[in-house]
């Protein structure tokens, strides 16, 4: 049975970041330097994701300014196809829009993962890019309603986000 929960101890901390050592340094050679980010470490809100009480996967949001950005989006490579990022992914992006309801969703999703992430409602926007030598797109979670849409905060923070980005959003 797959189980998503808030991270709250430093002990589940810690297996969050064994399972990102795991995936993004040696399984994909991110520089350890560049996966583990300083100072976002202890502002971001962390989850993971336990297959038969063993944990197996872990993502973070954090706010950044008017969004919320979600990052370091986890599975240990045994355990995929089982559900638990999608799993992952739904309680996330329910908490994110609890807490930070007029913050626009957003990640820079690999390029291999793009499809799952548009699979639950994420939509890629702007040019690709590289990051750590990974090819990524923004990709957002627009709200539902156009209300919704037109309340988030971005719209009245300008350069927050790109205008070229916040048109296509739009569009």
């Amino acid at each position: 049975m797959l189980d998503v929960v808030r991270v709250t101890s430093e002990q589940d901390y810690q297996e969050a970041l064994r399972i990102r050592r795991l995936v993004f340094v040696e399984e994909q050679g991110v520089p350890a330097a560049l996966e583990v980010a300083g100072e976002y470490e202890r502002k971001a809100t962390y989850f993971l994701v336990s297959l038969h009480g063993q944990a197996i996967g872990t993502g973070r949001f954090r706010m950044a300014g008017p969004t919320v950005k979600f990052e370091r989006i986890a599975t240990l490579k045994e355990a995929r196809g089982q559900g638990a990022a999608a799993a992952l992914m739904r309680v996330m992006q329910a908490e994110a829009a609890r807490e930070l309801p007029r913050h626009l969703r957003y990640m820079h999703a690999q390029d291999s993962a793009v499809p799952f992430y548009h699979k639950l409602g994420w939509r890629a926007v702007g040019e690709p890019f590289s990051e750590a030598g990974i090819g990524h797109r923004i990709m957002v979670l627009a709200p539902a309603t156009r209300s919704d849409f037109e309340a988030l905060l971005c719209w009245s923070e300008p350069g927050a986000i790109p205008a070229a980005v916040l048109a296509e959003i739009a569009g």
